[in-house]
C-alpha cells in the first residue's frame, strides 16, 4: 500500500491510501519443456492451460521432475560447459545447482533422464555407465551400479516400493537398448526389455511400483540420425509380464506418421501425460494426456514437451 504526501510551509496535503495484492503463486501440477529462441525454458500450468515461465537463465532448461511431496522441481541445465541437475521451488525461486563435480552425462544429454528418491531427499542420476545418488544440497554423492560393459545409463525410475530401481541402458548406437530392475545395491535382479530393432525410451514406474511404462518403435527403422517411424506407448506388468500396447491401432486415436513420446503417470494413475509429434523430427511437438487404456486421446499444450504430472 501506499500514500502520497505533499507539503510546504504552510500546509500538508494526504491522498487517500492506495493498495492491491499479489495472488498466492497456483498450485500447478504439470511441468514441461517450450522452446523459445533456440532455448529451452521450464513452464508450469495447470489441466485449463493457464502456464507460467520459471525458469529464464541463459542456456537451455530442459526435463522437468516435480519432487514427490510437490514443493520442488529439479531440471537439466547447460549454463555452464556441462549439464548438470538443478533444483528450484514450485514458484522458480530459490534455484541452486545439486551436481558439481560428476554431472549428469550420457549417450545423449537431451535424452537422459533422472529419478527423484521416494522420499524427496535425494537424486539418481547417471554419468555415462555410472549411476549416483545425491543429496540436493550436493553432498553424499554415492555410486550406485554400473552398466553393462559397452553399455551406459540413459533414463531410470525409483519406486518406494521394495527400493527398486529401473534403468534403461544404451549400447554403441543410439537404438541399442536394455531394460533391467535393479535394487538399490546395484545388483541387476532382472531384465524387462531386451534389444530389438527401433527406438526405445520413456521410463517410469506405476504408484505402486507394479507396472513400467516405456515407449518403442513399432517400425523397427533405424538410420544414422536416430530417426523413429512409429514410436507405441507400452505398460508392462512386472508381475505377470504382460505388456500392452496403449497406442495400438484398435483405439484407432493416434495419427499414422507420428510418434508418442515421454510418457508419464497422471497423480492418480489413471491417465498418461505424453508427447505426439510428427515423425519428421521437425514438427510441433504436442503435449496430450489418454486413458490407462489408450483411449480418450487429448492435447494439452501445443509447442510443448518433456512432461511430468504430480
Amino acid at each position: 500500500f501506499w500514500q502520497v504526501i505533499a507539503k510546504d510551509s504552510y500546509s500538508q496535503v494526504s491522498s487517500s491510501i492506495w493498495s492491491f495484492e499479489t495472488k498466492e503463486f497456483p498450485n500447478n501440477r504439470i511441468v514441461f519443456a517450450k522452446e523459445l529462441d533456440g532455448q529451452y525454458q521450464i513452464f508450469s500450468s495447470d489441466m485449463e492451460g493457464n502456464m507460467l515461465q520459471l525458469t529464464y537463465q541463459a542456456g537451455s532448461n530442459w526435463r522437468p521432475r516435480i519432487s514427490p511431496d510437490r514443493n520442488q522441481i529439479a531440471f537439466l541445465s547447460n549454463i555452464g560447459i556441462d549439464t548438470h541437475i538443478f533444483v528450484m521451488d514450485r514458484d522458480g525461486s530459490d534455484l541452486r545447482q545439486v551436481t558439481q563435480e560428476v554431472p549428469i552425462r550420457g549417450y545423449n544429454n537431451m535424452e537422459v533422464d533422472f529419478s527423484w528418491s521416494p522420499d524427496g531427499t535425494e537424486l539418481l542420476y547417471m554419468n555415462n555407465a555410472h549411476l549416483f545418488r545425491i543429496r540436493l544440497d550436493g553432498t553424499g554423492l554415492n555410486r550406485v551400479a554400473t552398466a553393462p560393459e559397452g553399455f551406459t545409463f540413459t533414463e531410470v525410475d525409483w519406486t518406494a516400493d521394495q527400493e527398486l530401481i529401473v534403468a534403461r541402458v544404451t549400447g554403441k548406437t543410439i537404438y541399442e537398448s536394455d531394460i533391467f530392475i535393479l535394487d538399490m545395491e546395484g545388483n541387476y535382479l532382472r531384465q524387462i526389455f531386451t534389444d530389438i530393432p527401433g527406438g526405445t525410451g520413456g521410463l517410469q514406474f506405476s504408484i505402486d511400483g507394479k507396472f513400467v511404462l516405456y515407449t518403442h518403435d513399432v517400425s523397427e527403422f533405424e538410420n544414422a540420425a536416430g530417426r523413429q517411424l512409429d514410436s507405441h506407448i507400452f505398460v508392462k506388468n512386472l508381475e505377470n509380464n504382460v505388456t500392452f500396447d496403449l497406442s495400438g491401432i484398435e483405439f484407432r486415436g493416434k495419427v499414422a506418421g507420428t510418434n508418442d513420446l515421454d510418457p508419464r503417470f497422471s497423480p492418480d494413475g489413471s491417465k498418461i501425460i505424453f508427447v505426439n509429434t510428427n515423425n519428421d523430427g521437425i514438427s510441433v511437438r504436442n503435449i496430450m494426456t489418454m486413458d490407462i487404456d489408450g483411449r480418450e486421446r487429448t492435447i494439452l499444450f501445443e509447442g510443448a514437451e518433456m512432461p511430468d504430472w504430480r
